[in-house]
């Protein structure tokens, strides 16, 4: 039985409340620790810029169409599957630009490392919000993926500005994204109270109940 569980905003405490099935007075805004490494992080947009992809777990065979992206001369891609999903690039094919890592190693450190995030669904744009890392939504599949398993708010405008479903123009958006007042407002909704000591607040909610 749960009795206590923490959030990463105090606009998120009704939705975990309900998520989790217990009263938002038992959820308590302290920011997620895992985020504190990310204020660490210094935060330098590059040229060429460095891109990150890492899409959500779908189950079967879901990838992109690889061939259909326009890279650009210095672009750098680095593929970051989920944990449980499969190799995304073809195997023994290799892209000069395109890098895939295993979806077993942490994510962090490529997302510390980028300029730019494109997912889909995946949770881990919150964690680029919090270095005020802009976010590409790339979602072919968004029609039966909403019907099949659904998001919390209205997708894709309630979490980024920019969205794309044809691997053609996803690269040009890429390099078009770039953090501003909307970004703000999402990231204050949903990671506000991630401000790198989230996990001394956990200590000390943790030590008032012992």
């Amino acid at each position: 039985m749960v009795t206590c569980a923490i959030a990463s905003s105090k606009d998120i405490v009704p939705i975990a409340a309900k998520l989790i099935g217990i009263s938002e007075s038992q959820i308590i805004p302290t920011g997620m620790p895992r985020t504190d490494a990310y204020f660490k992080a210094e935060t330098i947009v590059t040229e060429p810029r460095k891109f990150l992809y890492a899409p959500t777990f779908r189950g079967g065979d879901w990838k992109p169409n690889w061939n259909k992206l326009h890279m650009r001369d210095g672009d750098e891609l680095v593929v970051k599957p989920h944990m449980l999903t499969k190799r995304l690039t073809p195997n023994g094919k290799m892209w000069k630009q395109i890098t895939e890592y295993s979806g077993k190693y942490p994510t962090a450190p490529h997302l510390m490392w980028c300029d730019v995030l494109i997912t889909d669904y995946s949770s881990i744009m919150f964690d680029a919000y919090v270095m005020r890392k802009p976010a590409v939504l790339f979602a072919k599949d968004k029609e039966y993926y909403l019907k099949a398993r659904g998001v919390y708010l209205p997708y894709p405008y309630s979490y980024s500005d920019y969205y794309c479903d044809k691997e053609e123009e996803l690269m040009d958006m890429a390099h078009e994204a770039r953090w501003n007042d909307n970004f703000e407002k999402i990231r204050n909704f949903h990671v506000g109270a991630c401000d790198g000591n989230a996990t001394e607040r956990v200590l000390d909610l943790i030590r008032s109940m012992i």
